[in-house]
């Protein structure tokens, strides 16, 4: 029995073919490769990310410390702020100075990604949240993924319908 976000997705799949294409190339091309491209350039021993495993999602299921040794061309990966708590990281904000991106501080944002990316199960929630700052990139959102949001839509539809 399918749970939580993803329940009877296979049978709404099966009952309406998405009339436009799905690719996870997006992800490919502006954020593994450009990522994939610097390690082959610069060959770094190390590599260091603020990642905090209270984040969750795929890579907090993945990763279970705040080390990763080297595999198969790629370096060693270390991530200080794995166990880092909420409250840790606004002591530390406050003791610093910090000030983070208008994207936290001023449009009040959880999570930072691909501005209205159909893979946030949020995109469209963020996109409103947004749009009186940044109207321009709303639209272009809206022009490029606008099926796949709808699709979403009819989705949350028949799943609340139980069918």
């Amino acid at each position: 029995m399918q749970t939580g976000h993803y329940k009877l997705f296979q049978e709404f799949l099966m009952a309406n073919a998405p009339g436009f294409i799905i690719s996870e190339r997006c992800c490919d091309y502006a954020k593994k490769q450009p990522a994939d491209d610097f390690v082959k350039e610069y060959n770094p021993d190390l590599l260091i990310n603020g990642m905090r495993k209270s984040e969750g999602g795929r890579r907090a299921l993945i990763l279970q410390t705040c080390f990763s040794a080297a595999t198969a061309g790629k370096p060693d990966s270390y991530r200080p702020l794995w166990y880092w708590t909420d409250e840790d990281k606004a002591t530390y904000k406050e003791w610093r100075g910090i000030r983070h991106s208008d994207c936290y501080e001023v449009y009040k944002l959880k999570r930072t990604g691909c501005v209205g990316c159909p893979c946030n199960s949020k995109a469209e929630q963020e996109l409103a949240m947004v749009e009186s700052f940044e109207p321009q990139i709303v639209h272009a959102a809206r022009s490029i993924f606008g099926a796949s949001y709808d699709y979403k839509r009819q989705y949350v539809e028949f799943k609340s319908s139980g069918k």
